[in-house]
């Protein structure tokens, strides 16, 4: 694979207002994983978290709001434009990107082209850098 063939991960947190249920949050996660995986995106997969408490059945539960996406760099404008389209239909919900190697980025339909742009900046040279996340 050439470098710029070379998937880049990135964790995706929806932030909810403080008064939204688990429920809801783990709705609107799902809705935005079915968007996603319409996209050039080569993987959308929710993130695993700690465990069910010991006695309970069933084996990972999900981070609530937690993404995992792998994609070709080249993919990353288009993921932008798809979080901004996601994010301004459900009133400029908030979104957090997050690189293995500690970088957060904070997204959301009212960003400026501005804004966007350096952020495109920042995602892409993240990629080229960045570690992938091990499942």
């Amino acid at each position: 694979m050439a470098e710029t063939d070379t998937l880049a991960d990135f964790i995706l947190e929806v932030q909810c207002p403080s008064d939204s249920t688990g429920e809801e949050l783990d709705n609107i996660t799902r809705q935005l994983r079915t968007e996603l995986l319409e996209t050039e995106v080569s993987s959308v997969d929710f993130i695993h978290g700690p465990g069910l408490p010991e006695g309970a059945k069933g084996g990972w539960s999900e981070a609530a709001g937690t993404l995992i996406m792998s994609l070709l760099p080249r993919t990353i404008p288009k993921l932008l434009e798809t979080l901004k389209g996601w994010s301004r239909r459900r009133g400029d919900q908030k979104l957090k990107l997050k690189t293995p190697n500690g970088l957060e980025f904070e997204f959301s339909g009212a960003m400026s082209p501005s804004d966007a742009t350096k952020l495109l900046d920042r995602l892409l040279k993240a990629s080229a850098t960045q570690p992938r996340i091990t499942r």
